[in-house]
């Protein structure tokens, strides 16, 4: 039997053709653990960004004691304390809205941005963050306004 020129070249394509799967096997794989790392590492963020918040709120000095007098009733606070509770809850809003739109990208999963809900939920029931909402949900991303606004009672 003798190999024509053809042969080799089929022999050739179907190597290629079994090389090019395996490569392609390989970059899925390899593109899969790099979407779990981002996956892990922005929920790690996330955790860590919550983590320097409630320790601003829990800790030392006056932050919690303005805190805790801004979400009951706002017009207690002093000017300064009011400027300085208006930016610690925007930002909390902002945190909540970034898991958002994380999760409307599929970064994050499904299940840790509906229990982030209840948290809102929660917040929302101070009337001084009421406030923040209802004087900043205008600078916020509007898909997540309407998602809170149909979630959350007024």
């Amino acid at each position: 039997m003798e190999v024509t020129i053809q042969d080799l070249g089929s022999i050739g394509e179907f190597v290629a053709a079994i090389a090019t799967l395996a490569t392609l096997a390989y970059l899925a794989l390899q593109i899969r653990r790099n979407t779990q790392s981002v996956h892990a590492a922005t929920h790690q963020a996330l955790v860590s960004h919550a983590a320097e918040i409630n320790s601003s709120l829990f800790g030392e000095g006056s932050v919690p004691e303005m805190f805790l007098k801004g979400r009951a009733d706002p017009s207690t606070l002093s000017e300064v304390e009011r400027f300085r509770f208006q930016i610690l809850v925007y930002q909390v809003f902002q945190s909540f809205e970034t898991m958002y739109l994380l999760n409307r990208d599929g970064i994050l999963d499904d299940t840790f941005v509906k229990s982030k809900l209840h948290v809102i939920e929660r917040w929302l029931s101070q009337p001084g963050i009421r406030s923040v909402w209802s004087e900043r949900r205008e600078e916020l991303h509007p898909e997540f306004v309407t998602l809170v606004e149909r979630t959350v009672p007024s």
